[in-house]
């Protein structure tokens, strides 16, 4: 049995005792954490610093192949720009391997691997620099085999550097999830050890390292994205940036000094719109506001250079929901703008040409109808006199006389055709063209039957396929079939047994007699108006005829052409477009 003092004396040993014994494990469990932390932060610190080595590794194998390739390169194509392009990549490659040694100095493997490699760069440099040297003074230089050993030795020391280090990475990583798994264990054990309000304390510290262990994680994936996006950023032919609600570019790529002549720090200091075009900075802001919401594309304006020009970009943008940033990329269309304003001149030449064209075409139709009304008059006077005078005055006027007369009676009526068929010519030229369907075998049959009318003496064999169909303008397909019907008409009238024919040949359409023919090497004069082939003794006409044929079939947006053998007929070929023929 105690006493009271006893009693009260174990009571308060035993208060301490619980509160020590707590308080105790508590800064225990509290050292621990604290010790596994420190030890966490080591292990992804080493990670980390993994991670640097390899960048630092690829990046500098990267500019040793560029010296490798531009020494190469040199030695074949003699190019100063491969010279400059080494030497840029050795007066980088030196710092860069500097960088690599600082990286790995707690690391004696790697570091006498980086120095071996330094030698190894050195040998190859200083054997690339001598023969850089010769082939610059001229002498003729090729890649040889010790360059060759050299430059697989350094890629196998490089392989080798990385695989070492990718293994190290490796073991440091599993360490660290090793390392946070048994921390966990470890803090689970003093939790329950603690108890129950020990036990809530611990708990929160967990979760609180937890927490941290998982922040710690994430920005370090943060800080990769964001060097991922900083790289992607640095591309110098992109035109890319981020802008913010205020109006300001957040961030840009290299391109945008190149394309707008400002360097990055200047496009950031100011409100982007103050870049832009006056006449475009209204429709801007609008396209900005609209851009903070939605998804925008195609929208272009006009950027001014520092030096003044004018650049066009067409734009596509991206909001990012939360952030209050907009992610656009811009393609530079200046060139293809200004294509499309000279397109817009050269269309406005066109049509103030066209409108010259069809005024000119108007005076010509007024000048043609006032000649050939001028003309008329004194035709008709030349030969109502001429008549009058051989029906009147016969018997006054000897042979030669009356001959005159009749020649001057058959030359105004010659003048009188030919200015019929230039009045028609050009109305051929001028007159609308109203497409319609036509039956090219009726019109044929239509036309033979009126020159059979007009000549009944004449015996000619006519041919006209069956079904001959077309598309054009009734009135012009009658004057060209016209003209050449009756110009095979003519040239066959020489012959006891004529013959024409109208047939299809594939996509072209062909008229053919047996009639005199003509000269193929005088076929370039073959529809020039007023160029006859045969002597006017020969053969009547004005030389007009196949001249409006042409027409009539270019207008109709086709070609013409014809085959013939002096004493052996022509054959004329007329091909209309799909929408005509």
């Amino acid at each position: 049995m105690l006493s009271p003092d006893q009693s009260i004396s174990l009571f308060r040993r035993r208060l301490v005792a619980s509160v020590l014994l707590p308080s105790a494990v508590f800064c225990l469990a509290l050292i621990i954490s604290l010790t596994l932390l420190r030890y966490l932060w080591e292990a992804n610190r080493a990670v980390s610093d993994s991670d640097l080595v390899l960048a630092q590794a690829n990046e500098t194998f990267r500019r040793v192949a560029t010296s490798q390739s531009m020494a190469r390169a040199y030695m074949l194509y003699d190019r100063p720009r491969f010279l400059e392009s080494y030497q840029d990549a050795k007066t980088r490659l030196w710092a860069e391997m500097d960088g690599l040694s600082q990286l790995t100095a707690d690391n004696d493997q790697q570091q006498a691997a980086v120095r071996e490699l330094r030698a190894s760069l050195q040998q190859f440099l200083d054997f690339s620099d001598r023969a850089l040297e010769a082939k610059k003074a001229g002498q003729r230089m090729v890649w040889s085999d010790q360059q060759e050993a050299l430059a697989v030795q350094i890629r196998e020391g490089f392989n080798g550097f990385l695989e070492r280090e990718q293994r190290l990475r490796a073991q440091r990583r599993k360490y660290s999830q090793d390392l946070v798994e048994k921390s966990v264990w470890a803090l689970a054990v003093g939790a329950i050890l603690l108890g129950s309000g020990v036990a809530f304390y611990l708990r929160l510290l967990i979760a609180s390292l937890l927490r941290n262990y998982s922040k710690a994680l994430k920005a370090a994936e943060e800080g990769a994205t964001v060097r991922e996006r900083d790289y992607f950023f640095t591309m110098p032919t992109h035109l890319m940036c981020i802008s913010g609600r205020d109006g300001y570019f957040k961030q840009l790529s290299l391109g945008w000094e190149r394309t707008l002549g400002y360097s990055r720090e200047e496009l950031m200091a100011r409100p982007f719109v103050e870049f832009v075009r006056p006449e475009d900075q209204v429709r801007t802001n609008e396209v900005k506001v609209e851009a903070d919401e939605n998804d925008q594309s195609g929208f272009t304006n006009c950027y001014l250079h520092k030096d003044g020009g004018e650049v066009w970009l067409r734009w596509s943008s991206s909001p990012r929901p939360g952030s209050g940033l907009v992610y656009s990329s811009a393609v530079d269309v200046t060139a293809e703008r200004l294509a499309e304003q000279e397109i817009w001149r050269l269309n406005a030449d066109l049509h103030n040409k066209v409108q010259e064209l069809d005024r000119l075409n108007q005076e010509l139709e007024s000048f043609a109808y006032s000649v050939s009304h001028d003309l008329r008059s004194p035709l008709r006077a030349l030969d109502g006199f001429a008549q009058a005078l051989l029906r009147n005055k016969q018997d006054q006027l000897d042979a030669q006389g009356q001959q005159f007369l009749t020649r001057i009676k058959l030359a105004a009526q010659k003048m009188g055709e030919l200015i019929d068929d230039l009045l028609l010519l050009s109305r051929v030229t001028r007159a609308e063209i109203k497409v319609a369907d036509i039956d090219l075998s009726a019109l044929a049959e239509e036309i033979l039957q009126e020159l059979r009318q007009h000549h009944p003496d004449r015996q000619v064999a006519t041919t006209v396929a069956p079904d001959l169909k077309m598309q054009g303008d009734p009135n012009l397909i009658r004057v060209m079939l016209r003209n050449l019907l009756e110009n095979a008409w003519k040239y066959t009238g020489k012959l006891e047994q004529a013959e024409i024919s109208l047939t299809r040949i594939g996509s072209a359409f062909c008229v053919r007699d047996n009639g005199a023919g003509f000269d193929m090497e005088y076929q370039d004069k073959l529809f020039a108006p007023f160029q006859r082939l045969h002597r006017p003794g020969e053969f009547e006409g004005t030389g007009v005829g196949l001249a409006t044929v042409q027409r009539v079939v270019r207008r109709h947006g086709g070609k013409i052409w014809a085959e013939s053998e002096v004493g052996r007929g022509a054959a004329f070929y007329f091909q209309m477009t799909e929408e005509n023929g």
